[in-house]
Parts: structure tokens; sequence; C-alpha cells
């Protein structure tokens, strides 16, 4: 048991990952994995040597997520729904703080190749399946 819970402890993060791929198709239940990612980022953050590590990580990960946040800003401005067009492009900042945890949880190369390995293996259920 104690194997199971050191195991756990240190691979969480990867196995969350692969969780939040794993649910992207059952509607907004994939949130509950990218919530945790973005509210474990404050927790890292209390570090001195997670937050040298964020800000470097940020540098790759900020520009990639302005391709994606700008759009959403730059077309609230002529929504129909203006209201529901701003809290949308306030919301998404919540994948900001979940993919610069993610940078910082998944750096180790074996959580990088768990996550690579278990959702291509994902992928090929779903590719088999549609088939």
């Amino acid at each position: 048991m104690k194997l199971f819970i050191r195991r756990l402890q240190s691979e969480w993060a990867s196995w969350l990952a692969v969780a939040f791929i794993a649910l992207l198709p059952f509607g907004r239940l994939s949130e509950l994995p990218l919530s945790i990612f973005a509210i474990s980022l404050a927790f890292l953050a209390r570090s001195p040597a997670n937050r040298a590590k964020i800000r470097a990580a940020s540098a790759f990960v900020l520009p990639l997520f302005l391709c994606f946040w700008i759009p959403m800003v730059l077309s609230s401005f002529d929504s129909m729904y203006a209201a529901k067009s701003w809290s949308s492009s306030l919301a998404a900042l919540r994948v900001l703080a979940a993919a610069l945890a993610m940078s910082l949880l998944l750096n180790a190369p074996s959580a990088r190749d768990r996550v690579l390995r278990w959702t291509a293996y994902l992928l090929l259920f779903w590719a088999a399946d549609a088939f």
C-alpha cells in the first residue's frame, strides 16, 4: 500500500493530464482535471525555485496562450451577447494557469513519456472504436 501511495504522489500529474484527454468527449467533465491543475499553480508558486521555473516556462507558454486568448477578447467587442463573451474570455485565463502548472509538473521525461504513451493508447482505442 505504501508503494502505491508513493507512486501516486510522484505520478499524479501525468495521470491527471491523461484524464483530461480521456474526459474530453464527456462534455464539461474535462474541466475537473483542468481546474485541479490551475489551482495547483497557486501551491506551486509558493516556492521561490518553482517561481523561477514558472517564469522560465512562461516565456514559451504565454505566447501560445495569447494566440488562443487574444482572438477571444477581440471578438468580445462585437459580440451579440457581450456579457457572456467577456465572462468566457476571463474564464479562459484558467487555461493559462493550468498550462503553467502542467509545464512545471510534467517536466520530468518519465512523466511526459507516460502522458504521451497513454494518450496514444487512448487515441488508438478511439480510432478502433470509430472504425
